[in-house]
């Protein structure tokens, strides 16, 4: 019985670290993402280089939005742990030492949060700098036509 409880105790503790290096992984992109904004130059000299400044912005959501889904679904693979473990752990029957155990995660969270936050205001903020780049472009085209 002593055994089951410990095997019991130590899947929850992979899955709990394993949930906090997922998260960490995806606080690490967010970072990236907002480097490689930041260091991004817009070039839309051809119709090739507008197509790949699209691809780029279009990338960088589709990366934003995966670092969002690992985020959530590993606060709710840690919401269930501690379900589990206020409801059905006998060794841990108090709420504080559960949340104790947790609190790590939830400042990885949320990081995670802010930094997700600053990475879609970037990412904003470049999708504006390309369609303003574009808008620019097309208006030298028809004022060029008419010189």
């Amino acid at each position: 019985m002593g055994s089951l409880l410990v095997m019991r105790e130590n899947m929850r503790t992979r899955r709990y670290l394993g949930a906090c290096l997922d998260v960490e992984f995806a606080k690490t992109e967010m970072v990236r993402m907002i480097e490689m904004i930041s260091n991004h130059t817009i070039r839309i000299d051809s119709n090739e280089d507008i197509r790949m400044e699209m691809e780029f912005v279009r990338m960088l959501e589709i990366r934003w939005n995966q670092g969002l889904n690992i985020a959530k679904q590993r606060r709710d693979t840690v919401n269930t742990l501690m379900y589990e473990m206020v409801r059905f752990d006998e060794t841990r029957p108090h709420l504080a030492t559960v949340h104790t155990w947790f609190s790590p995660f939830r400042d990885i969270l949320r990081e995670h949060i802010v930094l997700a936050d600053r990475a879609v205001v970037s990412l904003r903020q470049l999708e504006r700098r390309v369609n303003q780049a574009l808008a620019e472009k097309r208006l030298a085209e028809v004022l060029a036509g008419f010189g």
